[in-house]
């Protein structure tokens, strides 16, 4: 059997042995999905029939492409939406289905794209090839503290979505990082001097679990000292 520019055989090899019925049997595939939908596209197969060298009898029958229908279905996470926690790590799974089945034929490129990926707030791979009709990557919060829209393409296939919500980062330490002036003392209020100066400033970081600074944290001041220290604010945060 030759299958003519569209089709592919199974077994590949094009050959059959006939049966007690001298009936020989292949099985005709489309060549690959990019041709499949190329709706309208036709062909024919030509089976030929020799013994050792010798072509005994030879015959074609004609094929047509019709349409084809690729569509995307969210595996994973589920449930979608899913909610995580700062910095947490989550799979998304997509099938590939053609005409309502799983399409295992050939791998297939998926693409993935979301607003936080795009801003470098999230790990998340450009795309995925299929393997047995699957493609998965994996998404890593670095920092988007929002609703992020995943979306889920293919060549051929209507989009679709997978929400994650990802929870902001938890304050989890307060590091002091710098007093100013440094290289000498303040002095009592009132007292002036040349070169003297009767406040700090102090500044402190607050960081996360892993040691990052987090932006917009209030922080809360008070003077334990039972000499007489008074502060300009009781609190910042920036």
């Amino acid at each position: 059997f030759t299958p003519g520019d569209f089709a592919a055989l199974a077994p590949s090899s094009g050959t059959g042995l006939t049966n007690a019925a001298g009936i020989a049997t292949v099985t005709v595939l489309v060549k690959d999905l990019a041709t499949a939908q190329q709706a309208g596209s036709a062909g024919q197969v030509t089976a030929t029939a020799t013994v050792g060298t010798q072509t005994l009898v030879s015959a074609p029958a004609a094929y047509q492409i019709g349409q084809t229908s690729i569509t995307l279905k969210l595996v994973a996470p589920n449930p979608n939406p899913i909610s995580i926690s700062a910095y947490q790590t989550v799979s998304i799974k997509v099938e590939v289905d053609v005409n309502g089945v799983l399409y295992k034929d050939q791998p297939i490129t998926v693409n993935f794209s979301s607003a936080c990926a795009t801003t470098a707030k999230a790990d998340l791979p450009a795309s995925a090839t299929t393997i047995n009709g699957l493609a998965q990557v994996v998404y890593t919060d670095k920092g988007c503290s929002a609703s992020d829209i995943v979306t889920i393409s293919a060549n051929g296939a209507q989009s679709i979505t997978a929400t994650i919500n990802v929870a902001p980062p938890v304050a989890a330490s307060i590091g002091f990082v710098s007093a100013v002036p440094s290289d000498r003392a303040i002095v009592i209020k009132g007292s002036g001097g040349n070169g003297r100066t009767e406040t700090a400033i102090l500044t402190f970081k607050v960081l996360d679990i892993f040691g990052l600074p987090l932006n917009g944290q209030v922080v809360n001041f008070t003077v334990t000292s039972t000499n007489p220290v008074s502060l300009q604010a009781s609190s910042a945060d920036r």
